[in-house]
C-alpha cells in the first residue's frame, strides 16, 4: 500500500478569519465593479469569477498551505529479498536468476541499489530450509515456500519489516502449509519462468498397498503426466534394488498433453522392509526431455515381520488340518503348530487294561508320551504337531499370558467345544485378541459355534455372529459357496484379479454339505461369503469383525476340505486361499517391539522421529530396557548410523530418537531392545523414503495463480522483472513500520504559479476580445 501526499492549511482561527474576510471583501468589490461593466452579462460574470478565483488563491496565503507526506525513513526499515533456490528453478529461465541477481546487487543504479537507499536489505534463499546469503545458488532440493515465509515472520517479529520481494516459479512443495501462513507484511512476487515447450514425462503421485492377495501382494498406484510426446509409447516399470523388473505396463500417448493413471501388482517381496523404484520412460530411442528428475521415485514395501506363528487347535483329527498344513508349508514366514485332541477326557474309573498298565490304552505303541503327563484317564489325549521345543504345549492350551502372548500371533479353533477350555483360558483368549491384537478364526463343525456351548462365554463376545437360534451340523442338502459384494472387495478372500474370473472360479467349486446355521451377524461385522441352498436361500458362511486391537473370523462351513478333493487345480486354489486367510489373520498383529518413523514437521523434511514401543511377555509396557537403533539404506554397504533411543516421559514403554537423512532415497531403521541383564528382548525394522525431487518436479509450469493469490492475501502485487525499477522508486512511499513526515510550502510548487498566470491571462484575454482592455 502506497502512502499518499496530503495538503494542510493553518489551524489557528485568526488566519482563517483573515482569509474569510479577504475573500468576502473581494467578492463585494468584484460584484460592484462588474455590475456596471459594459460586457455582455454572460462574459461579465465569467470574468468576475476568474478574478475572484485569483483573489481567493492569494487569500490562501493567510492559511499557509503546505504539502505533507510520509515516506520511509532511510536505512531504518527492513526489506527482504526472498529467492527460491529449489532444483525446479533449473529447468526454465530460473537457471539465469543467480547471475541476474548478482548483477543487480553490484549495480548502484539498479533496482537493488535504489531499494538499498531506503531500506536495510536482507537476502534469503529457501529450499528445504531458509538460509541468509549474499550470493544465491540453486542448490536446494525442495521449494518450501510456506516454511520460508513462516521463518521470515518469526525472524522479524520484533523488527520493522516493510515487505518481501519474492523470486519464485510458484511451485511450492508445501502448498498445504502455505495456505495457512500469514507473514504479516505485503509479499511482492516476481514470477520466474514460463510454460515449458520441450517434451516431458512426470510422476505426480504414488500409493503403495500391501495386501493378502497371493497372486499380487503388493499393489502400486501410479499417476503422472506426459507432454509433447504424442504418438509415443511410455513404459512404467517397478524395479527392485538390483534393477530386476518386478512389473511393467505400457501407455500409448495420444495427445500433446495427457495424464495417466495405472496400477501395477507384483509379488516376491520378502518379509520386512524392502526398497523399490518406479520408473516411467519412453520406449526405444525417445526425444530429449526437459528433465529426467521427475521420471522415477523410490518407495518402501513393508511386508511385516517374518517368523509368524499360528496355533491350530482341533477337537478331533480331520481333513481341514491336513490341507491347512500343506498350504502353509509353502509359506516360509508362517509356522503352523497343531494341538489335536485324539480323545476326550474320561471318567475317573479304573480301566481294566493289561497287568501293570497305568496309562490310557489309547497310547499303546507311542513312545515317550507318558512322561508328559497328558495320558492319564482324567485328561484329554492331545497330540502336539510342529512344536518348537519339547516344552511347548506340554500341558495343553496355555494358561498364562506369558505362555500364550509371545508364542503365537493367531489361533484357529476347529470343531472344539467350550468345555475344552477353563474359564481363565476363555478370558485369556479374549485378552489375546482384544489387548494383544492377535487373530482368531473359528471353523464350523459339530462342536463349534452354538453347538460348542459358547453362549454366555467370553468367546460369544469375540465372535462376529450371534449364537443361538441356528440349526446343527450334519449331512444336509447341498449348498454352494458364494462371495458377497464386500467379499469381492477383500483381496484376501478372492483368488483372481478380476471379478469375472473370480465368479468363474467360484462357479467351479464343489457343493458342500456340512454347515453351522447361525442366528444373525453382529452390527459392524462384515459378511464376506454366503451359503446358497438349492432353493436360493442364503445364510452367512464367512463373517469377520474387529475386536479391540485384533480381528476375528467365523467360517460356518464345516466341510471345506471337499474343495481339495476335486482335482489338483482345485487343491492348488484351496491351498492359496488358506494361505491368504492366515495372512489376513496375522497381517496387523503387533510385535513386542514396534518401531515407527514419523515426520517431525515441515521445518525439517529430511528428519524423522523414530518411535520404539516395547512390551514385555505379558503385553505390558516395558520401561527397563535399552533401545539401540541402526539406520541405513537398504541394499547398500555403508556402515549403519547407530543411535540410542531415550525413554519418553509421557508414555511408558516408549523410546524416541531423531535422525536426519543426509541424502534422498530409501532408509530403514532397525531397533534392538535388550533388558537390564543384557538379554535380547526383541527386534523390529521400519522404513521410509525421502524423495524431495518428487514434489519439486511434480510440475514444471510456473504456478502464477498461487503467487497472485499470495500477493492478494498479503496486500502486495505481482511485479514483473522489467517493472522492478519502478517498484524500487515507489518503495519509499509504501506503508512501512517506521516513516518520517516531510512538510513543505505548497506555494513553492510551480503549478500554483502557472494556474495564477492562466487565470489572469484568461480574464484579460476576454476583456481584450470584447474591446474593453
Amino acid at each position: 500500500m502506497v502512502m499518499r501526499e496530503t495538503l494542510t492549511l493553518a489551524s489557528d482561527a485568526g488566519s482563517w478569519w483573515m482569509a474569510v474576510l479577504a475573500i468576502g471583501l473581494a467578492a463585494l468589490v468584484l460584484w460592484g465593479a462588474y455590475r456596471r461593466s459594459a460586457l455582455p452579462p454572460r462574459w461579465r460574470w465569467i470574468c468576475a469569477g476568474l478574478k475572484f478565483a485569483i483573489l481567493a488563491l492569494l487569500a490562501l496565503l493567510w492559511l499557509d498551505p503546505a504539502r505533507v507526506r510520509r515516506e520511509a525513513k532511510p536505512g531504518t526499515n527492513d526489506f527482504v529479498i526472498l529467492v527460491d533456490n529449489g532444483e525446479g528453478m533449473k529447468v526454465h529461465e530460473g537457471r539465469d536468476l543467480p547471475a541476474q541477481l548478482a548483477a543487480a546487487m553490484e549495480g548502484p543504479d539498479s533496482w537493488f541499489g535504489r531499494l538499498e537507499e531506503w531500506f536495510h536489505l536482507d537476502t534469503f534463499a529457501f529450499g528445504e530450509r531458509l538460509v541468509k546469503t549474499d550470493s544465491v545458488e540453486l542448490n536446494g532440493r525442495r521449494s518450501d515456500l510456506g516454511g520460508a515465509l513462516d521463518g521470515i515472520r518469526r525472524r522479524y517479529a520484533q523488527r520493522p519489516l516493510a515487505g518481501i520481494l519474492l523470486f519464485s516459479d510458484g511451485n511450492a512443495t508445501d502448498r498445504a502449509r502455505l495456505a495457512s501462513i500469514d507473514p504479516g507484511v505485503p509479499v511482492f512476487p516476481v514470477v520466474i519462468g514460463s510454460a515449458p515447450t520441450a517434451p516431458d514425462i512426470a510422476l505426480t503421485g504414488l500409493a503403495v498397498t500391501e495386501s493378502g492377495f497371493e497372486d499380487a501382494p503388493v499393489s502400486v498406484s501410479v499417476q503422472g503426466a506426459v507432454s509433447g510426446l504424442a504418438g509415443q509409447t511410455c513404459r512404467i516399470q517397478i524395479l527392485d534394488p538390483t534393477g530386476k523388473e518386478m512389473a511393467q505396463e505400457r501407455i500409448k500417448v495420444t495427445g500433446s498433453t495427457q495424464r495417466f493413471s495405472s496400477r501395477l501388482r507384483f509379488r516376491g517381496a520378502a518379509s520386512g522392509v524392502s526398497a523399490y523404484r518406479v520408473v516411467v520412460s519412453q520406449e526405444g530411442k525417445g526425444l530429449p526431455e526437459l528433465t529426467d528428475r521427475n521420471n522415477s521415485r523410490e518407495f518402501i514395501v513393508d511386508m511385516g515381520r517374518g517368523d509368524l506363528r499360528v496355533l491350530y487347535i482341533a477337537g478331533r483329527p480331520n481333513w481341514e488340518h491336513k490341507f491347512l498344513h500343506r498350504a502353509l508349508e509353502r509359506d516360509e514366514e508362517i509356522h503352523l503348530t497343531g494341538l489335536i485332541r485324539l480323545a476326550k477326557r474320561e471318567p475317573k474309573f479304573e480301566w481294566r487294561g493289561r497287568a501293570g498298565e497305568t496309562s490310557n490304552p489309547l497310547f499303546r505303541g507311542f513312545q515317550g508320551e507318558a512322561a508328559e503327563g497328558d495320558t492319564t484317564y482324567d485328561k484329554p489325549v492331545l497330540q502336539r504337531l510342529n512344536i518348537r521345543d519339547p516344552a511347548e504345549l506340554r500341558d495343553g492350551f496355555p494358561k498364562e499370558r506369558e505362555e500364550l502372548f509371545p508364542a503365537y500371533d493367531a489361533i484357529i479353533l476347529d470343531d472344539l467345544e467350550a468345555g475344552f477350555f477353563t474359564g481363565e483360558q476363555l478370558n485369556l483368549l479374549e485378552s489375546f485378541v482384544g489387548r494383544r491384537g492377535g487373530g482368531l478364526l473359528m471353523l464350523g463343525g459339530q462342536e463349534s459355534l452354538q453347538l460348542g456351548s459358547y453362549e454366555r462365554t467370553p468367546m460369544e463376545r469375540l465372535l462376529p455372529v450371534y449364537l443361538g437360534g441356528g440349526s446343527g451340523v450334519g449331512d444336509s442338502a447341498p449348498f454352494s459357496f458364494r462371495l458377497t459384494r464386500e467379499g469381492f472387495l477383500e483381496p484376501w478372500v478372492r483368488l483372481r484379479l478380476t471379478e469375472v474370473e473370480e465368479e468363474q472360479r467360484i462357479g467351479q467349486l464343489p457343493s458342500f454339505r456340512s454347515f453351522n446355521q447361525i442366528g444373525s451377524v453382529k452390527p459392524g461385522a462384515a459378511i464376506l461369503a454366503q451359503a446358497v441352498a438349492e432353493s436360493g436361500e442364503e445364510s452367512p458362511a464367512l463373517a469377520v469383525q474387529t475386536f479391540g486391537e485384533g480381528r476375528v473370523g467365523a467360517l460356518m462351513v464345516a466341510d471345506l476340505w471337499r474343495w481339495g478333493m476335486e482335482d489338483p487345480a482345485q487343491r492348488k486354489d484351496m491351498e492359496a486361499w488358506w494361505r491368504q486367510v492366515v495372512r489376513w489373520l496375522v497381517a496387523d498383529v503387533p510385535g513386542f517391539v514396534e518401531v515407527t518413523p514419523s515426520s517431525v514437521g515441515d521445518d525439517e523434511p529430511a528428519m524423522r522421529r523414530l518411535e520404539v514401543v516395547v512390551k514385555n511377555s505379558s503385553w505390558r509396557a516395558e520401561d527397563n530396557a535399552t533401545v539401540s537403533l541402526e539406520v541405513s539404506q537398504p541394499g547398500q554397504d555403508a556402515v549403519p548410523v547407530k543411535l540410542f533411543a531415550e525413554p519418553d516421559l509421557e508414555q511408558a514403554g516408549r523410546f524416541t530418537a531423531e535422525f536426519t537423512a543426509p541424502a534422498p532415497g530409501a532408509w530403514q531403521a532397525k531397533a534392538v531392545v535388550t533388558g537390564p541383564d543384557g538379554k535380547n528382548l526383541g527386534e523390529a525394522t521400519a522404513g521410509w523414503a525421502w524423495t524431495p525431487a518428487a514434489d519439486e518436479f511434480a510440475s514444471l509450469t510456473p504456478d502464477r495463480p498461487l503467487l497472485e493469490e499470495l500477493a492478494r492475501r498479503t496486500g502486495g502485487r505481482i511485479v514483473t522483472w522489467n517493472g522492478l525499477g519502478e517498484f524500487a522508486r515507489e518503495a519509499s512511499r509504501m506503508e512501512v513500520p517506521v516513516a518520517e513526515t516531510i512538510r513543505g510550502p505548497a506555494w513553492h510548487h510551480p503549478g500554483w504559479f502557472v494556474l495564477l498566470i492562466l487565470l489572469v491571462a484568461g480574464e484579460w484575454g476576454i476583456r481584450r476580445w470584447k474591446g474593453l482592455a
